[in-house]
């Protein structure tokens, strides 16, 4: 298992620390954390941009600030935070502090809608079950653009041959209520959880190599991220973390 280090400071490049197993790789973490508390100590004006430790459940966040809690003492200097949250802090941070509201009940109203108009009246039975592979459509960073290109590689994969005319309709349709649901919640300027991801992303490769001070805000916001936890991220998610290693 491992542990990434994305350094904000363009002088540094990311660094991957290696363990073997969960427990190895929590020891290792804290470690780090405490190191990093005993340089906080020594020089004060680190305080001005903490580091982050981003993990990808909240579960695991609580989990990992009982254990720097026990393990470090006074963690001032170190957030813990999940990555939906930094990849929310970053986007309103650079906007100068405004929130981007989530209306994740409404995004899934909106799914729900698209995926019924998509798949038609033989399809009512499996709206809400088609609603979530819609949504794992959009975190894996479906757009407009990708729409033939994925068709295209579903339609020839090796399995093709043993995909029914039926369900390649369905499959067509799922994809059309992806984007119909994207289209949708942007007209009614609805966001989706995820899409905190891809703004920050944006943000982020915009800004990359730039000195505005919108890119500077940003960068400053802290000084090095630090990857923990994760087994798979989804499309949108890789975005956002190629983006932070490029800012």
């Amino acid at each position: 298992m491992a542990c990434a280090r994305v350094s904000t400071a363009r002088t540094h490049v990311p660094t991957l620390v290696r363990a073997h197993g969960p427990s190895a790789l929590e020891a290792a973490l804290v470690t780090a954390l405490r190191d990093e508390r005993a340089a906080i100590a020594a020089d004060p004006g680190r305080l001005a941009a903490p580091i982050v430790v981003a993990v990808p459940s909240d579960a695991l966040r609580v989990h990992v600030v009982g254990a720097l809690a026990r393990e470090v003492g006074a963690s001032v200097g170190i957030r813990i935070e999940t990555l939906t949250r930094l990849a929310a802090d970053i986007a309103e941070h650079a906007a100068g502090g405004t929130p981007a509201q989530s209306a994740e009940r409404a995004a899934g109203i909106l799914t729900l809608r698209a995926v019924r108009e998509s798949l038609g009246k033989d399809g009512a039975a499996f709206a809400l079950a088609a609603s979530a592979s819609v949504t794992d459509l959009l975190d894996a960073g479906l757009v407009a653009e990708l729409e033939s290109a994925l068709l295209e590689a579903l339609f020839d994969a090796p399995e093709s041959p043993a995909i029914s005319r039926p369900e390649r309709r369905a499959a067509e349709a799922l994809v059309a209520a992806a984007l119909c649901a994207q289209r949708d919640c942007a007209e009614h300027g609805v966001a989706r959880r995820a899409d905190a991801f891809t703004r920050a992303a944006r943000l982020l490769w915009t800004q990359a190599g730039a000195s505005a001070p919108t890119a500077d805000a940003a960068r400053a916001s802290v000084r090095s991220v630090w990857l923990y936890g994760f087994s798979d991220v989804t499309g949108v998610q890789g975005d956002f973390v190629d983006a932070l290693v490029a800012a």
